[in-house]
């Protein structure tokens, strides 16, 4: 009997399981909980945090601005060092000695104190 009227059979099972669904679909529903205070204050926190998060890119950025800047200058300073340096280093010994003479004798003060006598002084 099962082999004539399967079909019947598997269009009954079929309404049976449609109509279930369409009932549990239909008239079981959770009720839906309204958001309580702790949900509105985490929300309120990631609004604090995006916020954060915005300002620390900002102050990232800047950051980033005055390292270029910072850089920039030191490439700078660099090439004037490297030409002082080939000055200083090619020019003649008695301009050296003529140098550090004047610049001993000016900055003796500095250097002794002003209770030392003057023998270094040279002009």
């Amino acid at each position: 009997m099962i082999k004539e009227y399967w079909a019947a059979f598997l269009l009954v099972g079929l309404i049976c399981t449609t109509s279930t669904m369409f009932l549990m679909d239909r008239f079981y529903r959770k009720n839906q909980e309204l958001p309580n205070n702790d949900y509105k204050e985490l929300v309120h926190s990631i609004d604090s945090l995006t916020n954060h998060i915005s300002l620390i890119s900002k102050t990232n950025d800047s950051l980033k601005s005055v390292i270029d800047t910072t850089k920039f200058e030191i490439i700078i300073n660099q090439e004037k060092y490297e030409e002082d340096f080939i000055n200083i280093t090619n020019q003649p010994i008695g301009d050296d000695i003529e140098f550090f003479t004047k610049y001993l004798s000016e900055s003796y003060e500095r250097f002794f104190g002003s209770d030392n006598p003057s023998t270094v002084k040279t002009y």
